[in-house]
């Protein structure tokens, strides 16, 4: 998958550091070392980054953090709203059994 923007080394850095902090659980730190050693030019802007630290506490990622992925208040309880979805995923009958994802028709 390609994630772009303008010069691709800020606004597409943060929306793929968000996904994989939301999709594989993790911390800001990981997920951004992550992207770097695949893009080593990367350079997200101070309001972004700020953004990402929001998210990961949301997420219950960050160290020392008493919340559990999903659960905000640290209870282990799935919360029915999640505030920590930050990316809509696509309609169910669009994905396949083993998890992946065919293409909308044309």
């Amino acid at each position: 998958i390609l994630v772009h923007c303008l010069a691709g080394v800020s606004r597409s850095v943060t929306v793929t550091v968000a996904y994989l902090m939301q999709r594989l659980n993790l911390s800001l730190n990981d997920a951004y070392d992550l992207v770097k050693r695949k893009k080593a030019d990367i350079s997200p802007n101070f309001n972004f980054m700020g953004q990402l630290l929001d998210f990961e506490r949301e997420l219950g990622l960050a160290e020392g953090s008493p919340a559990t992925p999903g659960a905000p208040d640290g209870s282990g309880q799935t919360p029915t709203s999640s505030p920590g979805c930050f990316f809509t995923p696509p309609p169910s009958e669009c994905e396949e059994e083993d998890g992946s994802f065919q293409r909308y028709p044309t």
